[in-house]
């Protein structure tokens, strides 16, 4: 069976300024690469990069699997260039935190979320009440398991105090899990979050997943430490 060759063709850009590829991109487009040479470098790259590929798939067309290595894509992408990558988005500090855990904590105690069998539904509208008082719940739920995990963690930061008082032939990490089945990572966790809102009782009705308050800890940390009407706002409970 004969194979279609695939020799590589030399890939080109044609600009209204001129040529970027070729054997070498013309003077002109080299003047206009001049501010973004770290771009032109990676366009280049990516056409040596596809261009060697297409020789190495024409090589196994032709002789079939060989001993030689695909040739490396390169480390960055072509979205660098395009603009596409995802931005880093910028992070919620000072009032604009405060305002955005205001709006996630939970005053209603009352909602309950009824089974499905025990409700007959014969409209998309007729669901929007009971979805509301739901979310209602997970909300609370939330606010229950944080306030959970910031007790908890006392209870750890209290233990470790007393486990490095003693002699012990095990480390803090071997005895979390051989005594309690807690991995060292999750302790460390809850032990630093419980410190961060010692004192602040209010962060225990915040309506939001550990793992969204773990990650604005440093912001929430900052928050406290530099605006003391804010923190005066969370050491009260009610």
């Amino acid at each position: 069976m004969s194979v279609r060759s695939l020799e590589p063709e030399i890939l080109d850009l044609e600009t209204p300024q001129g040529s970027i590829f070729g054997d070498v991109a013309d003077n002109e487009t080299q003047y206009n690469y001049q501010r973004g040479e770290s771009s032109f470098a990676i366009l280049k790259q990516h056409h040596t990069y596809y261009s060697e590929m297409l020789q190495f798939l024409d090589d196994m067309g032709r002789n079939g699997p060989i001993s030689v290595k695909a040739p490396k894509p390169p480390k960055l992408k072509l979205s660098v260039v395009l603009g596409t990558r995802k931005q880093k988005s910028t992070p919620v500090i000072g009032t604009e935190l405060h305002n955005f855990l205001l709006q996630n904590i939970c005053s209603d105690y009352s909602s309950t979320c009824p089974n499905l069998s025990q409700v007959t539904i014969t409209g998309f509208t007729q669901m929007i009440p009971y979805l509301k008082s739901g979310y209602a719940v997970v909300k609370r739920q939330n606010a229950v398991t944080l306030g959970t995990y910031i007790e908890y963690g006392d209870w750890l930061n209290i233990a470790f105090e007393y486990f490095q008082l003693g002699d012990n032939e095990l480390t803090w990490k071997e005895w979390l899990l051989k005594n309690i089945g807690l991995s060292d990572s999750f302790a460390r966790h809850l032990r630093y979050i419980s410190r961060i809102f010692h004192g602040y009782p209010r962060f225990k009705k915040l309506a939001l997943p550990f793992s969204k308050v773990y990650s604005l800890r440093n912001q929430i940390r900052t928050m406290l430490a530099t605006d003391e009407g804010i923190a005066s706002y969370w050491r009260n409970f009610n």
